[in-house]
Order: structure tokens, then sequence, then C-alpha cells
């Protein structure tokens, strides 16, 4: 009875609150001292498990869970400073404003720098350059580049302007103010749909480390290649036609990072065969090799390749001649069976990328490479039709699954029984993913598992 009554009593019950709301205090607070007492290297290997999506969003949670994960490395503390938005847009820019007023009001941590892609009308554009003009460090303006011209960025470093829509009488005078502003700056500069074949007045780009061309005309390559320091630039993206003719002045003798895309193929074998002593990366799209032969070109450093809408037959010796250095590999619509790729074991294969490819050929691949795989995107049509077979896979942490909505099932079971995170396509937002929750991954991986 007196259990009952005590029970019944609201002070009881109020000191009972208080008292475990006391004890659940102290004992976060003893967890968070135990694990701030943690020495770095350890902390450091805690959040090796976690993913860069969840560090980032720790960083909000609280100045001590900032200090904790961006203290693990020197790489995390730079890369919380920069907030990096791909979309902006009319449907999301009040929002985004939102996030932005409270990040740049956060007391702790570095001092918040932008990097922005803005693809919204003229007025909300303004809007959010005028208000954050001093933190932009790195802009891409799809809309309306004159902007640039009414403000002032002092902090800008990276900037893709594009004059798709900008009348075509305008393009050299708007380019040349853009350029004789914040030229000096840039240690990138990518330019879009710049055709006019005109002369244009360029400043020396002292600084450029970066260089993206994409439908520009022939002679206005020249021009900008002519302005940089050739020794500086590390990363070069062509997507324009050039003459096999003029490319004495486009080798660079410590690039790294290649993408060449719709131009010919002369000229990208030009462009590789000189530059393969120092590039990592090599992004190769939509040029028909076909009559030419890349299979020979040993890259020594080659990490990365990226092979989309090359013809198999062609591409299938290149990737046989560096496969001992690849560490990451995209293929994007080959037409090959399995018979023909042979079999290619990639040893240092860590991150894969399957897009429309055969089933049997991309089944080849994940199988042959199954040990070293820690990462794998797929989007191939057979699939979705006939579920693959069962592929133990030990240090696969990462899944993403373009297509699959109604058949998640099939994939996760056979590829996915290790997995820790799981994305998804957003169709809404092109070249955006989702991650499933691990409540969510958990409650998939025990129904496919079943």
């Amino acid at each position: 009875m007196a259990g009952d009554k005590r029970s019944a009593d609201p002070e009881h019950n109020v000191r009972k609150r208080n008292k475990l709301e006391e004890l659940q205090g102290n004992q976060a607070e003893a967890i968070g001292r135990g694990f701030l007492d943690l020495p770095p290297e350890v902390i450091g290997k805690i959040l090796g498990y976690c993913s860069t999506a969840d560090k980032k969003e720790m960083r909000c949670v609280s100045e001590w869970c900032f200090n904790v994960v961006s203290t693990a490395s020197k790489e995390l503390r730079s890369l919380f400073g920069t907030y990096t938005i791909k979309k902006v847009n009319s449907s999301n820019c009040s929002q985004i404003c939102k996030v932005l007023s409270n990040a740049t009001k956060r007391s702790y941590g570095p001092v918040v720098r932008l990097d922005l892609q803005l693809n919204t009308s003229p007025g909300q554009v303004k809007e959010i350059l005028t208000s954050y003009k001093e933190k932009i460090v790195s802009l891409r303006i799809l809309k309306d580049p004159e902007i640039l011209l009414h403000l002032e960025f002092t902090n800008i470093q990276r900037l893709d302007i594009s004059f798709c829509n900008v009348d075509y009488g305008l393009h050299k005078n708007i380019c040349e103010a853009i350029l004789a502003r914040y030229g000096d700056k840039l240690e990138h500069l990518g330019v879009k749909f710049l055709l006019r074949n005109t002369v244009l007045i360029v400043p020396h780009l002292s600084q450029l480390k970066s260089l993206a061309l994409n439908n520009i005309s022939n002679n206005i390559v020249h021009t900008f290649v002519d302005k940089v320091y050739n020794e500086n630039i590390t990363h070069l993206s062509l997507r324009t036609r050039l003459d096999i003719e003029q490319l004495d002045n486009l080798i660079f003798p410590k690039l790294q990072y290649l993408e060449l895309t719709d131009i010919s193929a002369d000229v990208a074998l030009f462009l590789i065969k000189c530059h393969k002593d120092t590039i990592t990366k090599l992004t190769v799209v939509n040029v028909n090799f076909r009559q030419l032969d890349i299979g020979d070109i040993k890259i020594p450093n080659l990490q990365y390749l990226d092979l989309s809408w090359i013809p198999g037959d062609v591409a299938l010796p290149l990737i046989e001649c560096n496969k001992d250095t690849i560490t990451k590999l995209k293929v994007f619509n080959f037409n090959l069976r399995q018979s023909d790729f042979g079999d290619i074991k990639i040893p240092n294969l860590q991150y894969l990328d399957l897009f429309y490819l055969p089933g049997d050929l991309a089944l080849s691949l994940i199988k042959k490479n199954k040990d070293t795989l820690f990462e794998i995107t797929l989007h191939i049509d057979d699939f979705k039709n006939t579920p693959p077979p069962v592929v133990e896979m030990p240090r696969l942490k990462r899944l993403y699954l373009i297509g699959y909505k109604s058949c998640e099932l099939k994939l996760i079971k056979a590829f996915g029984r290790n997995i820790e995170e799981l994305w998804f396509y957003d169709d809404s937002q092109k070249h955006t993913y989702i991650r499933r929750s691990r409540e969510e991954l958990n409650n998939l991986k025990s129904k496919a598992l079943a």
C-alpha cells in the first residue's frame, strides 16, 4: 500500500523524475568527458566509421561536437569551414538562405566560407550574393553572369560562368569585364558557351591552377591558355572542338586531372599522350577512338579512370594496360559481352561505378574485384529483370543505387550484406543521392536476408 501511495504522490513523482534527469545528465556528461579525453588518434579511428556526410552533420550539433570531430584530422577542420551547396534554385532558395544565416552566425570553428551553384531568378541570386559576398570563395553562375560586375567578391577563388542565356553581342564585353576584375585572384576558371569568334582581351591569370572550357570558340581557347602559367595548371577540362595543328600551347608539365568530352579523337590522343606521365585522373566522354589505338598507353600514376560512351573494344585495352594502379573505375555504356571482357582483375580497385552495361559484364567486374571493393554505384537495367546471384564482398561499405526502388531488396541480398551505407538517387534533384538511415538500412537487410 505504501508503494501505491508514493506512486500516487505528485511531489514524489516530480522528485523521481528530477532524479532520473539528473542521473541521465551525469551519465551523458561522463560519456562526453570520456570521449573527449581519448587520444586524438583513437577519436580519429572511431570517426573513421562515419561518412563525411555524418561528420558534416556533427559540426552543427554543438561547439564541443565540432571540436571533437574537426580535430580528428587537419582535413576535416578545413572541410568544415566551407559550406558547399550544389543546387540553389527557386524551390529551395528560402530554406537555403535560412541555413546560411544560421551557419554564418556560428560562434565557433573556422570562418564560414561558401561554395555556391546558383540557378535561380536574378532577384534571388542578387539577394544571396549581396548578403554573403565576403564569404563566397567559389561560385557557379548558370544565369546572368553580369551580376558579378555589380558586386565585389573579395575572397573569390573559383568561378564558373555560363553565357548560355546572355545576348550574343554582349559576350565579349561582359567576359572581359569579369576577368579584368577577378582574373588575378582565381585558382579555378570555368567558362561555357562563349562561341563568338572574336578577339578577347584577357589579363594574366597568374594564380590559375584549374581551367574548364565548354563550348568555346577555338581562338578563345588559345587566348585563355596563353594567359596562364602552364606549369601551374593541374586540372584541365575541355569540351570544345580544337584543331590538331594548334595544340603546342596545351602542354602542362604538372597536369594531374584531365577531362575530355566531345572532342576529336586525334586531339584527345595527343593530350593523353603528352600528359601520361603526370595525370592521376582521366575522364573521357564520347570520343570516337575507333580508328586509333589507345590500348598501349601506359599511365604510370593513374588512379581514377572514367570512360563514358567509348567503344568497349577500344576502352578495354586501356583498362587492361593500367589495371595495376587504378583504384576507382567508372564505365558507362560499354557494348561488350562478358566473354569479350576476359579476366581483368584490378588488384587495387576500391570504387566501381557501373552504368548501362550488360548484366553479365557488370557481374563479371564485380565478382573479379569483390575482395577489394569498398563502394559500388549501380545502374544496370538487366539487374532489374534478372536478380544477380549473391556475391560476398567483405570490404564493401557503401552501395549507391539508381532506379532500383521496386527491387532494392534483391540488390541488397546480392551485394549489400556487409554495407553500412545505402544511398538512392533522388529523381527530383539531378546528381543528388539520399542516404537511408541506419534503422531503415537494418530493416531492409533483415527483409532481404530473411
